[in-house]
């Protein structure tokens, strides 16, 4: 099939071996590749961020019965700057033989930062509450069908109102963010999930394969928060720790999202009211 290319169309066609022979010039320009440099190369030298080789096993799996794919990609241009695309690709077939292939995309960057905003909290850029209602119960349902353990963690600076009394917002929104880059770090994968709950209060889930790692993950990010030595000189600790509330149920103990959040709010509450700067386990 033949496309008509106008001057907002983001395509490309590549023979049967994944080699470009048409590119337009919008894409070149959303890419900063030119015609001339892409032309006669594989298409996977756009790919600046590596896209995993499932994602290309999927769509390859389709192409080769002859079907189209519809995905979105993420990617980045040659400055490093992400974009999206909502796009679709089709075989090229001829004497019904495919010959190559047809990449047709619209270009949905703009759409995507919207949404990102609307998920993300302004100061810490973890995930708002907003999105913690939403990813709490997929995550709990998606549990019930493995056998995982879910973590959900609730974690509170301790004496935070203080701090601020003391040092200052601007400070204490430091302390929020220092604190937000630590469990950012240590929350690496595809299924870890990070958000602040609201104030000082944040929330982490994620699945292990045993109990007793969800239980070793929040006592070191407790330990991670308090090696930073943040100054706190109103608290006895003379330094920013943290209080943990933890529940930790797999396919045949976890409850419905109320109940779940209840267990870690519970415990911490607890650990809030029995000395701070310390683990609590839901019972």
């Amino acid at each position: 099939m033949k496309w008509k290319v106008n001057s907002k169309s983001m395509l490309i066609t590549t023979n049967k071996k994944g080699r470009i022979t048409e590119v337009s010039n919008a894409l070149c320009v959303l890419t900063g590749f030119s015609a001339v440099y892409l032309l006669g190369k594989n298409f996977r030298v756009l790919d600046r961020i590596k896209t995993s080789k499932s994602v290309y096993q999927t769509i390859w799996n389709n192409l080769k019965q002859g079907k189209q794919c519809s995905c979105e990609i993420k990617n980045k241009n040659i400055n490093d700057e992400l974009y999206y695309l909502k796009s679709t690709i089709y075989p090229n077939i001829r004497n019904e033989k495919v010959i190559g292939y047809t990449f047709i995309a619209e270009d949905i960057t703009d759409k995507k930062r919207v949404e990102y905003l609307s998920i993300t909290d302004g100061l810490t850029n973890l995930y708002n509450r907003r999105h913690f209602n939403d990813i709490f119960v997929q995550e709990i349902n998606r549990i019930q069908r493995n056998n995982k353990y879910l973590v959900f963690i609730m974690l509170d600076v301790d004496f935070f109102k203080l701090y601020n009394d003391t040092y200052g917002h601007q400070k204490g929104d430091e302390v929020l963010v220092n604190v937000a880059t630590v469990l950012q770090k240590n929350t690496k994968r595809a299924s870890d999930f990070v958000f602040r709950l609201g104030g000082e209060e944040f929330g982490v889930l994620f699945e292990v394969d045993k109990f007793d790692q969800g239980v070793e993950f929040a006592m070191n990010l407790m330990k991670t928060i308090k090696a930073l030595h943040i100054e706190h000189q109103h608290f006895s600790k003379g330094i920013i720790t943290v209080s943990v509330g933890v529940a930790i149920k797999n396919k045949s103990t976890v409850p419905n999202a109320d109940e779940l959040y209840k267990l870690a709010d519970d415990a911490l509450y607890e650990a809030k009211n029995t000395g701070r700067d310390k683990l609590v386990m839901s019972q």
